[in-house]
């Protein structure tokens, strides 16, 4: 998941904010699924 984090990062500061947040929440819900 932090590939994707690292792979997806505009040069926008804007952007690359909003991907990380979705990520983040992502990367969250996957890891208390896997729990």
């Amino acid at each position: 998941m932090k590939m994707k984090m690292n792979v997806i990062l505009p040069e926008n500061s804007e952007r690359s904010g909003e991907f990380s947040r979705i990520f983040l929440l992502n990367d969250i819900g996957v890891q208390k699924k896997m729990i």
